[in-house]
């Protein structure tokens, strides 16, 4: 099995270094997680954005938004999570925040901030969906974050509300999850995921946390026919009380779905204005 994962891992190694990309290999415990480096290009310190891939997400890029916003002179990060992909370790309770911890230790290293030519006072995690969740949780209380973007930021108390209310889609979930699993998507208790999401509850609730998610530009973006993570029921309320907070909310609605189809090129354009802007 460890043969294999080696063979995996450098075989993305490899890929990644003729697309022009740096594979990020960055110890979190025991055990290493990977990721991407799209490689903004310029010799001078520069804008820098750690990028969170939606549930299960893999290695690569998220929503392409790598590869365009490095063209603008912006270093972007994408991170597959513990148990993930060609990530190594077990996927379940806190893993996700103790690897963005750790990445984040990484990637502020000096010897880091000197390779990758980060800015470090314009340093930015951002995700899409549950990316974007872990954005707003992780951004939100580490001070190195500068700002916080949103895509489609799933709401963790409004997706616990919906599986306590409907059994059907709970059950529904959990197949999806059985899924992921099946496939060897994601190394974790697909069982144990409802559990380890409402232990961490207080975390995943943005609404909730909105005074403290307020301290931070935030740039949200939304879908009107996004079936996942619902503009009225997820985003909404987050956005309501965050604004209620003082909050500095940029707000963009497209008429798409969860993945922004015929949007992203546009999501990337607005996007790396708001970064460059500072």
């Amino acid at each position: 099995m460890k043969k294999t994962i080696l063979v995996i891992s450098m075989y993305f190694a490899l890929y990644a270094m003729t697309m022009g990309q740096d594979t990020l290999k960055i110890q979190s415990g025991g055990h290493f997680i990977y990721g991407v480096h799209y490689d903004g290009g310029s010799n001078e310190p520069m804008p820098s954005l750690l990028l969170l891939h939606g549930f299960p997400g893999g290695y690569g890029d998220v929503l392409d938004l790598g590869k365009r916003l490095s063209k603008d002179s912006i270093n972007v990060f994408t991170l597959t999570l513990s148990g993930i992909s060609i990530s190594e370790g077990f996927y379940g309770d806190s893993s996700p925040i103790v690897d963005l911890r750790h990445t984040i230790d990484h990637l502020l290293q000096p010897e880091n901030v000197a390779k990758y030519r980060i800015d470090t006072t314009n340093f930015l995690i951002g995700g899409w969906s549950f990316g974007g969740a872990l954005s707003m949780i992780v951004g939100a209380e580490d001070a190195r974050i500068d700002r916080i973007i949103s895509i489609a930021g799933f709401n963790g108390a409004a997706f616990l509300d919906r599986c306590a209310e409907n059994e059907d889609f709970k059950n529904l979930m959990l197949t999806v999850f059985m899924s992921y699993k099946l496939r060897g998507m994601v190394n974790f208790n697909p069982l144990r995921a409802f559990d380890d999401l409402d232990k961490h509850r207080h975390r995943f609730d943005p609404v909730r946390n909105a005074k403290i998610i307020s301290k931070k530009p935030l740039l949200l973006f939304a879908g009107t026919d996004d079936a996942e993570v619902g503009l009225v029921d997820h985003i909404m309320p987050y956005y309501r009380a965050i604004r209620a907070n003082r909050g500095r909310v940029n707000f963009h609605v497209f008429q798409t779905g969860h993945r922004f189809g015929g949007f992203q090129d546009r999501i990337a354009a607005i996007a790396s204005r708001w970064i460059r802007r500072k």
